[in-house]
């Protein structure tokens, strides 16, 4: 199995490997900035940033500034281990226009570390390979921050708790990778939303340790949560609370069509889970088979215990049905979304 860059450059940087020239990068752009200030605080003395320390802010450098480069790269460190020099924000790395750096970096001194951060590479196959990346792949090290896996998401949860003296009981962590929403790839949440519901955990706990109540109230405007809460009222034949859960969330500034996205995300999973179940599949095959993260899996096939296949058919084409009627300008959409919700 691939290590993860979150992991690979915490490895590089204790075992002293870090090469003159690093590229980073990812959809993980909390992990950029992070494997970027790490790097710094590393080799710059924080006495003597100003000398030792150059960055080149977002959008800054240009082709006919490479001089400006060259000149930040010449002269040696005062007081730190390295002269470290920074490209931000660099998009041009993935286009043709970043190939005039291609023989710069192939040649950075010993004394210095350009540090080029970027966004996540392209996923269109018909784009030209980022010649930069081919050449810093070969000159120092490309790390690339794809979201976390379970194992290193706990690990990074668990060092960002230590720096602020506080410990998570395996409960409560179990229940903040289950509800949070960060397995599931159809919401928009990621290390950043995690890393603030982290520090609303931590505002929230009276003691050192932080426990399961804890976390539930640092997630309580959470659309993840908040969808699972709202199907397990449905569920229940809760209905007035599930029609709380859902004013709530339109309250809360949710768009509609990301809570409609996100009910029909679960509904379809639900389905996915129960139609698997059947066939004789046990959890973590279903999440083998579906590469869908196992705590969601868990969840999708306790809710669809209240349900039959057919139950589940009609709910879920309810629920692009309600889409549909959103678009088309049919039904506004809270009255769309609180007519699903009765459906169910």
């Amino acid at each position: 199995m691939r290590t993860h860059a979150f992991n690979q450059i915490i490895s590089d940087m204790k075992e002293g490997t870090i090469p003159s020239v690093v590229l980073l990068f990812g959809t993980e752009q909390f992990l950029v900035t992070w494997a970027r200030e790490k790097l710094v605080e590393k080799y710059v003395n924080p006495a003597t940033s100003t000398l030792d320390l150059t960055v080149f802010e977002a959008g800054e450098f240009k082709q006919d500034e490479l001089y400006r480069l060259e000149e930040a790269c010449s002269t040696f460190p005062m007081f730190s281990e390295k002269k470290v020099v920074v490209i931000e924000e660099y998009k041009e790395t993935w286009n043709q226009k970043s190939e005039f750096l291609c023989d710069f970096v192939k040649s950075v001194p010993s004394h210095v570390l350009l540090i080029i951060t970027a966004p996540a590479e392209p996923t269109d196959k018909r784009r030209a390979k980022s010649q930069l990346k081919t050449a810093i792949e070969k000159a120092g090290a490309v790390y690339d921050f794809g979201p976390l896996d379970e194992a290193s998401l706990k690990k990074f949860i668990s060092k960002r708790l230590n720096s602020e003296g506080k410990t998570m009981s395996p409960a409560a962590m179990g229940t903040l990778l289950q509800l949070s929403g960060y397995f599931n790839n159809e919401i928009d949440y990621a290390l950043y939303n995690l890393e603030n519901d982290v520090k609303k955990m931590m505002a929230l706990a009276e003691g050192q340790e932080i426990r399961e109540e804890d976390v539930i109230n640092a997630l309580s405007d959470n659309l993840e949560h908040n969808t699972f809460k709202m199907l397990d009222a449905i569920s229940s034949n809760k209905k007035d609370t599930a029609f709380k859960l859902l004013h709530d969330m339109l309250l809360g500034n949710h768009d509609e069509f990301r809570i409609l996205a996100t009910i029909a995300g679960q509904l379809e999973l639900m389905l996915i889970v129960k139609e698997l179940g059947e066939q004789g599949l046990n959890q973590y095959q279903i999440a083998k088979q579906t590469k869908v993260h196992e705590y969601r899996i868990k969840k999708a096939a306790g809710f669809a215990s209240s349900y039959t296949v057919k139950d589940l058919k009609r709910i879920t084409k309810a629920a692009f049905e309600v889409e549909n009627q959103i678009k088309s300008g049919r039904l506004n959409e809270q009255l769309a979304l609180e007519r699903l919700i009765a459906a169910i």
